[in-house]
């Protein structure tokens, strides 16, 4: 062989293990959300049989308090610094063609940043679920609003720690990347 010829299987080679490994990692990917998928309808087909079947998902939605719980994760970000870092990381997590551009330090420090916001999720559900409380404390003499105010307690703290295990799901993704 010539070195001319060596030199164009050589790259004809690379270019096909390249496409190779972008085909995997596209069928890896997948096969991951098809089972994440699965195992997230298993779990809520299970919670409902355990309730006997009358468990109704807007049991578990309180708009007020997931704005409230979001819009202070967002202050926390915000006023730590971190909101733009917490945008790249999702996007990197989820990007099959950024990675190549992120170094192994810009990924620690998303990582750094995924993790901070796991944990200030779950400060702020446990925070906003004390304040639901008192104020569910204060109503006491009404035994008709002691429920649904406990429920909403409950809900922030839920919320919580939804999206603290969000973080964490994102923050391993990107840890897989080094």
């Amino acid at each position: 062989l010539s070195e001319d010829s060596y030199t164009r299987t050589a790259q004809e080679d690379t270019k096909d293990l390249r496409n190779a490994t972008t085909h995997a990692h596209r069928a890896s990917r997948i096969g991951s959300v098809l089972l994440g998928s699965v195992c997230l309808i298993a779990v809520i087909l299970l919670t409902t049989l355990s309730f006997g079947g009358t468990m109704t998902y807007g049991m578990l939605l309180d708009i007020p308090s997931l704005i409230f719980m979001l819009f202070c994760i967002v202050l926390s970000l915000a006023f730590s610094g971190n909101l733009g870092n917490f945008g790249r990381g999702v996007c990197l997590a989820f990007s099959h063609r950024r990675r190549e551009a992120a170094s192994e330090g810009d990924i620690h420090n998303l990582v750094n940043t995924l993790r901070f916001t796991s944990r200030v999720s779950i400060l702020w559900g446990i925070i906003i679920g004390l304040l639901t409380f008192f104020v569910m404390m204060r109503s006491l003499a009404e035994p008709e609003t002691i429920g649904p105010d406990l429920a909403v307690c409950v809900l922030t703290l839920f919320y919580g720690l939804i999206f603290a295990v969000f973080c964490e799901i994102i923050a391993a993704r990107l840890r897989a990347l080094n």
